[in-house]
Order: C-alpha cells, then sequence, then structure tokens
C-alpha cells in the first residue's frame, strides 16, 4: 500500500507541476486577482488632475525655475544642473503621456457612452493643457499619433507651430463646447462646486487658450486671437485654478515645499536669484508707486533662502497657482501692448497691480498713469508688463516659455557659457524606444514657436 501512496503522491505533484507550468505560460498568469480592472471614470478623472499637479509643480516647474534664474542649484546635482550640465536621462515624460494623455483618453471614452459632457469637456482641456506644456517645453512631440502604440509604435513627432499648437487649441475648444451646456460632474478637485463648475472650466481653459496662442504669436504675430480668448479667460482671482494642498507628508503637501524642505535640502534656493536681487529692498522692480517687501518675505525667508514656512506660494499648505487670472490679465497686457493699445495694456497691467495690492497689504502696487516713467512709452510699458510676468508667475512652468519668446527682455546672463537653454531634451527612454525620435537637438536649441528652426 505504501508503495501505491508514493506512487499517487509522485504523479499527483507532477500532474500539478505540469497544470502550473501550462497556467504560467498563458496570459492568466500576467493577471493580478487583486488588481483592478477598471474604475468609475470620475476616478481616473482625479487621477488625471492629481498628475497634473505633479507635472505642472514638479521636476518640470523646478527646472523651468532654475533656467530662469528665478532659484539656482546651489548642491549636489542640483549644483550640475544649474551650469546647465543636463542630459536626456534628465527628462522624462512618462507622467504626461501615461498617467494624464492616457488616462484622460480613458475618461473621454466613458463620459461619451454615459452622456456626460462636463466630464468629456474636463478631460479634453487637461489633455489639450498637456499636450500644449509638452511642445512648449520639447517642441515638435508625438501628437497625432500618440497613445495608440498597437497602430503606432514608433509615432511621429507632429510640428510644433503648424500642427501641435493649432491641435491643442482646437482640443480646448472642443471641451469649451462640451461644457457649453452647463451642469456638473463628480472627481474634479479644481472646480467642485456644482454651481458654477462648468463656467470657471470654459474660463480656465479659454486663459489656457490665450497662453498658447501667445507663444504662437510670436511667430504668427496674430495677438487678436490672444485678446479674443483671454477676454473670455478667469475673470476674477476667486476662480484661479490652484492645487489644492492640505501639507502631509507623502500625500497632500505642496510639491515645491516637500522638494525643498525633504527631499532635497539645501540643494535648490535662492543664493543668486534673479527675483531675489529684482525685487529685494533696492531691487529695480520698486519704485514710486510700488514696494515688493510684502512679495519678497512670501517668496523669501533671506537672500538665500525660499519661504516654506509662511509662503503663501511655496508653504505646506499653500495652494499652488496653475492658472490664473493674474496671467490672464497679464496676456491682455501684453497682447494689447504689442498691437499698440498702450491705455487697454495699462488697464490689465494695473488689474494685476490691483490684485498685487489686495493679497499684499503690506505692500504698494499703486495704479499707474501713462505720463508715469515705467509706462510711459510702448517699449517702457512692454518691459514693466514682461517684468510683472516674470515675478508674478514664480514657481511655474510658464516663466520659462516667457524668457525664450521674449529672447531673453527680462535681461538674464547665463550661468555658463554664452547661451540661455532653449528647451528640455527628449527623454533617454525616446530615444531608445521610438525610432521617429530627432536627433542633434540640444538643450540649447531653440523650439520652432520661440525662434529656433527645428
Amino acid at each position: 500500500m505504501k508503495i501505491f501512496k508514493y506512487i499517487f503522491l509522485s504523479l499527483f505533484v507532477v500532474s500539478s507541476l505540469t497544470s502550473c507550468n501550462n497556467w504560467i505560460n498563458t496570459d492568466d498568469a500576467l493577471v493580478s486577482p487583486n488588481a483592478a480592472t477598471d474604475a468609475p471614470a470620475s476616478a481616473i478623472l482625479t487621477h488625471v488632475q492629481t498628475a497634473t499637479i505633479s507635472v505642472q509643480e514638479g521636476d518640470d516647474a523646478r527646472y523651468a525655475n532654475m533656467f530662469t534664474q528665478h532659484f539656482r542649484g546651489l548642491d549636489r546635482q542640483h549644483r550640475t544642473y544649474d551650469g546647465y550640465g543636463l542630459t536626456n536621462q534628465n527628462f522624462q515624460w512618462g507622467i504626461e503621456y501615461q498617467e494624464i494623455i492616457h488616462q484622460a483618453n480613458i475618461v473621454i471614452e466613458k463620459a461619451n457612452l454615459a452622456g456626460d459632457k462636463v466630464l468629456a469637456g474636463i478631460a479634453k482641456i487637461m489633455k489639450a493643457w498637456t499636450f500644449g506644456t509638452l511642445t512648449s517645453l520639447y517642441g515638435d512631440i508625438p501628437f497625432t499619433e500618440a497613445d495608440d502604440l498597437e497602430k503606432f509604435p514608433n509615432p511621429k513627432y507632429d510640428d510644433q507651430v503648424t500642427v501641435v499648437y493649432p491641435g491643442v487649441i482646437a482640443l480646448l475648444n472642443e471641451g469649451i463646447a462640451d461644457l457649453g451646456a452647463g451642469g456638473a460632474t463628480a472627481g474634479d478637485i479644481f472646480y467642485n462646486t456644482a454651481a458654477t463648475q462648468a463656467a470657471n472650466w470654459i474660463a480656465a481653459a479659454n486663459t489656457l487658450k490665450a497662453r498658447f496662442q501667445l507663444h504662437l504669436a510670436t511667430s504668427n504675430n496674430d495677438y487678436a486671437s490672444v485678446i479674443t480668448s483671454a477676454s473670455s479667460g478667469i475673470s476674477a482671482v476667486a476662480n484661479n485654478l490652484m492645487a489644492p494642498h492640505a501639507g502631509t507628508t507623502l500625500k497632500d503637501a505642496n510639491l515645491y515645499w516637500d522638494f525643498l524642505t525633504n527631499q532635497r535640502a539645501g540643494d535648490y534656493g535662492a543664493t543668486g536669484s534673479f527675483l531675489e536681487a529684482l525685487i529685494k529692498t533696492g531691487g529695480a522692480k520698486n519704485n514710486t508707486k510700488t514696494n515688493e517687501s510684502a512679495r519678497y518675505a512670501d517668496v523669501f525667508s533671506n537672500s538665500n533662502d525660499i519661504n516654506t514656512t509662511t509662503s503663501t506660494i511655496f508653504g505646506a499648505s499653500a495652494s499652488f497657482p496653475l492658472v490664473t487670472y493674474e496671467e490672464n490679465q497679464l496676456i491682455l497686457a501684453e497682447a494689447n501692448a504689442r498691437q499698440g493699445n498702450d491705455a487697454a495694456a495699462l488697464t490689465a497691467l494695473n488689474n494685476v497691480r490691483a490684485a498685487l495690492a489686495a493679497k499684499y497689504t503690506t505692500g504698494t502696487y499703486t495704479a499707474y498713469i501713462a505720463t508715469d516713467i515705467e509706462v510711459a512709452t510702448n517699449a517702457a510699458l512692454l518691459s514693466e508688463i514682461i517684468r510683472e510676468r516674470y515675478c508674478t508667475l514664480v514657481g511655474q512652468i510658464e516663466v520659462f516659455n516667457d524668457v525664450r519668446r521674449t529672447n531673453n527682455a527680462i535681461g538674464l546672463t547665463p550661468t555658463t557659457g554664452t547661451t540661455l537653454p532653449g528647451r528640455f531634451i527628449y527623454p533617454i527612454v525616446e530615444d531608445q524606444s521610438n525610432s521617429s525620435t530627432p536627433t542633434g537637438l540640444g538643450l540649447f536649441e531653440k523650439v520652432k514657436a520661440f525662434g529656433g528652426t527645428k
């Protein structure tokens, strides 16, 4: 009996191992029984939006503000980065393509099936916003063939000026149209008040349109379209699109605060900051109608350090500005000034100064009049607007776009060599996996929209 028992057990083991081996060689072995196979569209939208915060407030924003000398790389890797010692290994766009664009497409598909126009409209705006940010930083990017790996395993890089920006603007228009009937949807962490959700998103989308049209205006001079879009943009500070933060590490803390205090304390700071020199006591941004001391104290704790304790921008619980009334007014100011409409430009600039006066009550931002030396000529007015953009959009990616599209009108001196960075470098993973990736484009090559040729 023992012999038969052992034979039976041996056969059972062999049979089990064979069955297990057969199962391992099937697709079922790749599926975790604990992994979710689907999620509600509203939950996916929340993921898309939190991923967007990580882009707009994370590495890309810090690199951008280092290149514009709002802040400086002071130690370890960031000291090298400050001298432009970056390669394709320092850049990535996986979050943008995988966690925002791909997931937004899923939301759009689900929303269309459910007949939820508001949800579809928001997802289209998130997608367009991300594509617009990517092309502003990298130039030509995968756009028309993006997110379809089976059909396009090596997606082509579409022309920034003739394909991508126009496509982004068209997608924003689609989102605006979807939201036109009003209504509300769930999962939105930016505008979650049902009564005003659709209207706020329409305004934010128009500000984003104006932002990207302003990028294009460097090459096509179409400032009229910029003004049209911005005129329907965010109309009050209370309606700003802000990244919400509650201050908990590894959960919902402000990303600048987390980086500066937890991840890389001492690596990134204010020593040698062009912004610090511009708004400090005696700095060039101060004049008889402007006292920047309150804004200085909000951004900097001293000449060497960024304020991470009481700052309304970089504090642990500080909501971070993403698309704002202030930017919208500065877009109107610049576009009108470039068309020679100085009166309208001055009105928009003074609107920003009024917002600053309301925020920084111990500072001074008295309205300019046309005869003030700071704005008395079109050239002086444009210079003041560009300086205000440089100060007001601190921390955001857009400041890097400003320096490049205005041909460094703010007057930065490169930290190394004689040329400022002109773009982000295509990520190494793209070089290795997509045969369509352009070659020979380094950090100092300008993108086409901002005066480059590639």
